[in-house]
C-alpha cells in the first residue's frame, strides 16, 4: 500500500465518521487488490482550498457490478454496506463522492468541505 497524507485536521468530524470513511475504504481496497495480478493499493489525502480531498485507487481485475448508482458487493455473506456508510458521512458534510472503475484500476474521490 502507498499511503500519502498532507498535513490535514479531521477533527471537525466525529471519530466514528473517520472510522467509517477510512476503514470502509481501506478494507475495500485490500480486498479487491488481494485478488488481483498486479495488486497495489494507494491512497492520498490532502487540502484542496476549503477541502478535505481523499482519492483511493487499488487494483480490481473484474469490473464491480452496479445495481442503479450502487456497487453490489462481491463479499460472501456481506451486505454490502461500505459504501453505503461513507456515502452517508460524506453527504453529512454536503460533500462529493465519485466512484469508477476503468481499465483494471477502481477510483474513489471523496471531496468534503470544512465547516
Amino acid at each position: 500500500a502507498d499511503i500519502r497524507i498532507g498535513e490535514i485536521s479531521l477533527s471537525f468530524m466525529k471519530d466514528v465518521e473517520v472510522t467509517t470513511v477510512f476503514a470502509n475504504l481501506l478494507d475495500n481496497a485490500i480486498e479487491a487488490a488481494g485478488k488481483a495480478h498486479q495488486p497495489f493499493a494507494k491512497l492520498r489525502v490532502n487540502l484542496v482550498g476549503n477541502f478535505l480531498s481523499i482519492h483511493m485507487e487499488n487494483s480490481c481485475d473484474s469490473q464491480p457490478v452496479k445495481k442503479g448508482a450502487e456497487y453490489k458487493t462481491t463479499k460472501k455473506g456481506q451486505h454490502g454496506y461500505g459504501l453505503k456508510n461513507i456515502r452517508r458521512v460524506v453527504e453529512q458534510y454536503d460533500g462529493d463522492m465519485q466512484c469508477d472503475w476503468e481499465d483494471g484500476v477502481f477510483t474513489t474521490t471523496i471531496m468534503l468541505q470544512k465547516p
